[in-house]
């Protein structure tokens, strides 16, 4: 059975203080807040960012290509079926043999 793809808004992590973390020491279980910088050194390649942008741009891509397939096998099938005798509803193949009989697979 086909079940229709089901596009899904992402949504940036907001926070009040983004790159900080909690650190327990393990040895005396005393407990810090540290805010945290990257030091990277030199960079050669940012990469792509992990945003809602990104992932919705992502979502709207593949929700695009489903359509495009999805209208092409519809073009298809009407082709397939068009004064054949043939028709196909909810993944049932019907096929009028003559006008008494029909067989469905």
């Amino acid at each position: 059975m086909c079940m229709a793809f089901l596009k899904k808004v992402w949504v940036d992590r907001v926070s009040q203080y983004p790159d900080r973390r909690r650190l327990v020491n393990v040895d005396t279980g005393a407990v810090s807040t540290c805010d945290i910088t990257r030091e990277e050194g030199n960079i050669s390649i940012e990469g792509t960012q992990l945003n809602a942008t990104n992932f919705n741009d992502l979502e709207d891509r593949i929700n695009a290509s489903i359509d495009e397939l999805t209208t092409a096998l519809n073009s298809k099938q009407a082709k397939l079926t068009a004064g054949t005798g043939i028709s196909i509803v909810n993944n049932v193949i019907s096929i009028s043999l003559t006008d008494a009989d029909t067989q469905e697979y």
